[in-house]
């Protein structure tokens, strides 16, 4: 899933956590991004998750420690 560049974007919803089959997800230069959802963690075909120059959150959700490749 492409989202880079989205100026716009300011959170991800809980329901993209369903998305059993997304194996790349580029979040790159979301500035506006603030947060992660927890549902992040149940994505376990992501092989590639892009996060540069992305939100100004502190923390990573912790659901996105059960990533094997991070």
């Amino acid at each position: 899933m492409y989202l880079r560049e989205c100026g716009s974007l300011k959170a991800l919803l809980e329901s993209m956590g369903n998305l059993n089959s997304l194996v790349e997800l580029d979040l790159e230069e979301c500035g506006f991004l603030k947060a992660l959802s927890k549902s992040m963690g149940n994505l376990n075909s992501l092989v590639e998750l892009y996060l540069r120059e992305c939100g100004s959150w502190k923390a990573l959700p912790e659901s996105l420690g059960n990533f094997e490749f991070f």
